[in-house]
């Protein structure tokens, strides 16, 4: 079935998120068109990173509705969520020492069935998106023998493995220099000129 909003990767209608007593959330009302860049700005404490959990799927809002590419996010399966929505979170902080490969290819976790291992195909895609963001160097790497900027990067390009439509960017360039910040917006133009949202 579908909702009508074809021409919208992400819909949001009269969205509300509380915890406990404290409202987050509400009222919230957004539509953003396919092969679109949105911005949002506003304070620390905002809501910002909440609105992006809630259309990804992480957090279950109050009330209101989510759809992205026509699905409810609401009563739509996690994986399947997944195959639609990536969201790169703003904390980057990496406890164990992982080869940066092994890091992307958790993107391709939402195309895996339970207890299948990763395929020479998810190989490729993880390697093709570490190369594209200039990571491929690192790909025998532990991510917590990296700089912050080289460990955002890798995690940027888990994020482009998950190959989706809809990417959540949550702070993206945090603990990036000056040069870095602005090949992850060269990044998302491309995207963008590529049919991403």
């Amino acid at each position: 079935m579908t909702t009508g909003y074809g021409d919208y990767t992400v819909v949001v209608k009269d969205l509300h998120y509380s915890v406990d007593d404290v409202k987050i959330l509400k009222e919230i009302n957004l539509c953003v068109g396919r092969g679109e860049l949105v911005g949002l700005i506003g304070p620390n404490g905002a809501g910002k990173t909440t609105l992006l959990k809630c259309i990804g799927g992480i957090y279950s809002y109050n009330k209101g509705e989510i759809y992205v590419s026509d699905l409810n996010i609401r009563r739509t399966d996690c994986k399947k969520v997944a195959r639609e929505v990536s969201l790169m979170h703003q904390n980057t902080h990496v406890n164990f020492p992982f080869p940066a490969i092994d890091v992307v290819l958790t993107g391709r976790y939402p195309y895996l069935k339970r207890f299948e291992t990763e395929s020479s195909e998810d190989y490729r895609i993880a390697r093709k998106h570490m190369n594209y963001t200039d990571t491929l160097k690192f790909e025998s790497k532990p991510v917590t023998n990296m700089s912050g900027g080289e460990r955002q990067r890798v995690l940027f390009a888990k994020v482009l493995a998950q190959e989706t439509d809809l990417i959540l960017l949550d702070e993206p360039t945090a603990s990036l220099d000056i040069s870095y910040e602005e090949q992850i917006f060269k990044y998302c133009s491309e995207l963008v000129e590529n049919g991403k949202t």
